[in-house]
This record gives C-alpha cells, structure tokens and sequence, in this order.
C-alpha cells in the first residue's frame, strides 16, 4: 500500500456499529493539508498555542474577526518581520486527500455526512468551495 493510500472496507467497519446514522469529518489535516508560510517565516518552533498573543490572531482570524491582510499586518507587527502576500495559506487539489474524497462519496450514499471546522469563511470559500468539496456535505 503506498503511503497515504487508505484501505477501506466499509462492512467490516460499519456492520459492527449498525446504529450509526452520521459520519462527520474535519477539514484541514484530513481532506487537506496545507502550507502555512506564516509558521516559518515567523520562526514558530512547537506548536501555535506556545505563543498566545499569536494564537489569538489566529483564532480572529479563523473565526472571520480579522481579515487575511490585517492578519498578516498584526503578525508582522507582533514579530517583527515583513509579512506579504507571498506567506498567505496555500491550498491547490494536490493538498487534498483524493483517497478520501472518493470513500466519502460511497458514504454519502447511506449515512449524513457533515463537516467541521474552525476554518473561517475567507478560506472556506476558496478550499471548499470553489473546487466543488461543498456537495460532499
């Protein structure tokens, strides 16, 4: 199996939990990964919750308080570098998860399907959205 193949076979999984009536699934880190230029440009080592005032900026900005640029001007402020346009997040169809895209399709037949995430409507649009990812939902 090549490495992030996934081998799926859903009667094995499901006839043991015949009750489930709902499958939901979060976006980044299982449908997609993503490029975060920001985290390396700043010199983040460990994780985003080590540095608080930073962690904040992203929550505002997940949750649509802040837009993409003020994120980036706040940053660079916070920091001190020079944050552009160029350390935005990335995403293109080779960051998705194709193999699971395809289970969630056979799913979609039988169970809900739902999706959560603290991704804010700025991103959603653009990763969601527009490559059709939406209508799996």
């Amino acid at each position: 199996m090549l490495r992030g193949e996934v081998k799926f076979d859903e009667r094995k999984i499901f006839m043991k939990y015949s009750n489930i009536k709902a499958i939901v699934f979060d976006f980044w880190g299982v449908f997609a990964t993503f490029k975060a230029p920001v985290n390396k440009a700043i010199g983040i080592k460990g994780s985003v919750t080590d540095y608080p005032e930073y962690y904040e900026l992203i929550n505002q900005h997940n949750l649509g308080q802040i837009s993409e640029e003020e994120f980036l001007n706040k940053t660079s402020e916070l920091f001190k570098v020079d944050l552009t346009s160029e350390h935005r997040y990335t995403f293109d169809a080779d960051h998705l998860n194709h193999d699971l895209i395809e289970i969630v399709k056979k799913l979609k037949k039988k169970y809900k399907i739902g999706l959560i995430t603290n991704t804010g409507k700025e991103y959603m649009d653009e990763f969601l959205f527009k490559p059709g990812l939406d209508k799996l939902f």
